[in-house]
């Protein structure tokens, strides 16, 4: 689930050509926390408020960022080599 989580923003900041500067002030978070969340890293801290806010300024529903990933229906994604 989590894993979905952080391919799903990085996603969504993507397919809206959102610079990390303004996805990271969309979620209220810092710089550093999303480019964790892009290399696939859960930053320590990271709140179940981001999952609000990813819902608030995208209107994907908040199941959806957990339990699937975004686009792969269209190109077929694989899960991240850690």
């Amino acid at each position: 689930m989590i894993d979905n989580l952080l391919y799903n923003i990085a996603w969504l900041r993507k397919y809206h050509g959102l610079s990390k500067k303004e996805m990271a002030k969309r979620l209220d978070i810092g710089l550093w926390s999303l480019n964790k969340i892009e290399k696939g890293e859960l930053p320590p801290r990271l709140h179940c408020d981001i999952i609000f806010a990813v819902h608030r300024n995208f209107g994907t529903p908040c199941a959806d960022l957990l339990d699937k990933r975004l686009g792969c229906e269209e190109i077929g994604c694989e899960l991240p080599q850690k």
